[in-house]
């Protein structure tokens, strides 16, 4: 079982570092047309927050083990 939790906790971190970086393309592509992406932006500090829990749902996991 909690090999599971660990694999999805793996996941989430991946999803995390997908999400930032799909956020940071379209605040450049936003910057590189003379704007600003407020999708750009709130996907970056969505994909921050994420990325920061689902870490720190990993150690609690690996601190049971």
């Amino acid at each position: 079982m909690d090999n599971k939790k660990l694999r999805t906790a793996n996941t989430n971190i991946t999803l995390a570092y997908i999400i930032l970086a799909i956020g940071a393309v379209f605040i450049i592509f936003a910057l590189l047309s003379g704007g600003i992406s407020f999708v750009g932006i709130i996907g970056v500090f969505i994909g921050y927050r994420f990325l920061v829990k689902s870490k720190d749902y990993k150690k609690q996991l690996e601190e049971k083990l």
